[in-house]
């Protein structure tokens, strides 16, 4: 059995559920208020679809490739995350002077360190990923 002051970290219930809003929004007025609007970028089939603009825990892209296209990665001088939605491809990037790649396909996650640099994502077919970016500071 889990004590209860671990389950709200000494917060109490009544405060954690103030969090939740429990009037009822129809499916109009929920999109209205919450739903974010991506920013496309068309050069490369990037979508920033959360912004630290909207929120400063963390950022997500989605990048979108085609057939025998290449993206490079856009570094934020720090780490990200990458999760294959569809599709495969390979992803390269430079050590020192050598290139260095690992082949990816739908399902897979991985972890980019910021000392990766020429980060580029290329595919013979379709592939979609997502970018999540960590909270700014």
């Amino acid at each position: 059995m889990i004590e209860d002051r671990l389950l709200h970290q000494g917060l109490g219930f009544e405060k954690m559920f103030e969090c939740f809003d429990f009037n009822g929004n129809n499916l109009e007025k929920t999109l209205k208020n919450w739903r974010l609007k991506s920013e496309s970028n068309k050069e490369y089939g990037r979508k920033n679809l959360i912004t630290y603009a909207d929120t400063t825990c963390f950022a997500l892209d989605s990048i979108s490739l085609n057939e025998k296209y290449s993206f490079e990665e856009i570094k934020n001088k720090t780490f990200s995350i990458m999760i294959v939605l569809e599709g495969e491809g390979k992803i390269t990037w430079k050590d020192g002077e050598k290139e260095k790649y690992i082949t990816v396909k739908q399902g897979d996650e991985f972890f980019l360190p910021n000392s990766l640099s020429n980060v580029k994502i290329t595919t013979n077919t379709n592939l979609e990923v997502l970018n999540c970016y960590p909270p700014k500071v």
